[in-house]
């Protein structure tokens, strides 16, 4: 019989960047694959782990900002595969969402970060720098996607220009995806083709034109 999810918690890994830029320019930062592991190690049957930022930094914020050498993002891509690899054959179900947004949907949503009151406390100087990055960023991430979106661990990808509706399309995606009881047609509905798909799919082209995007 299959078991029921019994609990559930969200992680919030450390974080590989502080907000002061500066100090952390030449520091070495540490990847997050031992502290996933460890979490991993201690999930039980049933249990639903959400995890508040992921161990990717490495494959973004901190190859583009310099946080990283060469040599450690080269390990990482390496790692990382086999490591997701073996976690999904020990039993663990691996989900990994990639939220794509639109360039002038970031900047609207960054500068109103920066002037509203009670959402200032999302943007960090990490983030204003990002802005013009864009072309980097996405180069890592069409990198991280060529490493990384396996056989056995795909990435999926939610076009998330509207908040709404990508939130609506991951839980409908893990609702098919995974094995329970009971379940109900109308509320484990097929997520919309238009705004799910894999990495380089047809739904982040636009009037013809590829729409690059980071989050």
């Amino acid at each position: 019989m299959t078991k029921q999810p019994i609990t559930k918690q969200a992680e919030a890994l450390p974080q590989a960047v502080q907000n002061d830029i500066s100090e952390r320019q030449n520091a070495a930062v540490y990847t997050n694959l031992q502290a996933v592991g460890d979490i991993v190690n201690n999930t039980i049957a049933g249990e639903i782990v959400m995890f508040d930022r992921s161990w990717y930094n490495r494959t973004g914020v901190e190859r583009v900002m310099g946080f990283c050498s060469d040599q450690e993002y080269t390990e990482f891509m390496r790692q990382c595969p086999e490591f997701e690899r073996n976690s999904m054959r020990s039993g663990i179900i691996l989900v990994k969402f990639w939220c794509s947004v639109n360039r002038n949907v970031q900047r609207q949503r960054f500068s109103e970060r920066k002037n509203h009151p009670l959402k200032q406390w999302k943007l960090s100087p990490i983030d204003m720098a990002s802005l013009d990055k864009w072309e980097d960023y996405t180069a890592t991430k069409e990198a991280m996607f060529y490493h990384t979106d396996t056989a056995d661990s795909p990435w999926t990808v939610i076009k998330s220009d509207c908040k709404k509706h990508a939130h609506l399309n991951a839980m409908s995606h893990i609702l098919q995806l995974l094995p329970y009881n009971n379940r109900d047609v109308q509320v484990a509905v097929p997520v919309d083709a238009l705004l799910v798909s894999r990495p380089g799919m047809g739904h982040v082209l636009e009037n013809g034109k590829r729409n690059d995007t980071f989050d």
